[in-house]
């Protein structure tokens, strides 16, 4: 999703044929780069290509290693949770977050469509919550985890990386060539996110 740049925040929906790719950063410029590098070989080779435009992702196997340096705010107020610290939003971070088995259903259904018309396929659950939404979840989960937003002018303690309220991504596409369904809503990838941190500590 990082290719729409500022276009990422226009309009109700990000649409793969009517929102514009505009990368601003290295990061978004190089994956729009290897999709155009992908679609010239594919025209060269004659090879059928489908790109696949990820939403927002998170849940299990996501860790502090020191090599990234944008951990997912779901991410980091959960391990806040976990070891009992508060936290502060610096917003809501309304978004199209989607949990990672998702991601993977939703790429092996395109992978085993039988056609796929399309050249772009934005991945995504169809649905939004935000990180504030998150934090009240995880608060029934662990009771004394304790969260707010920010007073304006205040230093929020979870990190947003300036990603705003982007808009959601589409998935008119891929629901109708693939018939994916999400089916992991935030309760029920809470819990499971949960008992996999108990089974896997970080």
């Amino acid at each position: 999703n990082a290719v729409y740049g500022p276009n990422a925040f226009v309009g109700d929906l990000l649409d793969e044929a009517r929102t514009q790719p505009d990368p601003q950063t290295m990061y978004s410029i190089t994956k729009l780069a290897a999709e155009r590098s992908a679609q010239r070989l594919a025209d060269l080779w004659g090879l059928p290509l489908h790109i696949a435009r990820l939403t927002s992702i998170y849940g299990r196997f996501e860790r502090d290693t020191g090599a990234r340096d944008t951990l997912s705010p779901l991410f980091q107020v959960t391990l806040a949770a976990r070891s009992g610290q508060a936290v502060t939003l610096p917003s809501a971070g309304l978004r199209d977050w989607m949990y990672g088995p998702d991601v993977g259903n939703a790429l092996r259904a395109l992978l085993q469509a039988e056609r796929l018309t399309e050249p772009i396929y934005h991945v995504s659950a169809g649905r939004t919550f935000s990180v504030a939404d998150w934090c009240a979840a995880l608060a029934h989960v662990y009771p004394g985890f304790s969260w707010r937003l920010a007073a304006e002018g205040e230093t929020a303690s979870i990190d947003y990386f300036g990603f705003g309220e982007r808009k959601p991504m589409s998935v008119q596409r891929l629901t109708r060539d693939t018939g994916f369904q999400s089916a992991w809503p935030l309760e029920k990838a809470l819990a499971d996110w949960v008992a996999w941190l108990d089974a896997n500590p970080i």
